[in-house]
């Protein structure tokens, strides 16, 4: 899978560069459909982007992928991505 986001590999030789970043967009898209929602009711914070959670959930599950990482650090992990998103206790 990190073949997929390296410069220079088969991802752009094959053409599914151009494929991957179409799922990057979407995703990024949705994600920040979320994230507004989330800051308009004042559950997550207003100052995240997109991208930022794409590579935070990224991370997780390669890291984890390559390490054998277990459900229960992939929920914990999650875990506290997601509290991170959420706003600090009066205020951003």
């Amino acid at each position: 899978m990190p073949e997929l986001y390296a410069s220079g590999t088969w991802a752009e030789r094959d053409g599914t560069a151009s494929s991957s970043a179409r799922v990057a967009e979407r995703l990024n898209a949705a994600i920040g459909t979320m994230l507004a929602a989330g800051a308009r009711s004042g559950s997550l914070r207003g100052d995240v982007p997109p991208d930022d959670v794409t590579s935070m959930l990224l991370g997780v599950f390669l890291s984890t992928a390559a390490s054998g990482g277990s459900a229960e650090q992939r929920s914990r992990l999650l875990d506290l991505l997601v509290d991170g998103l959420r706003p600090a206790p009066g205020g951003e």
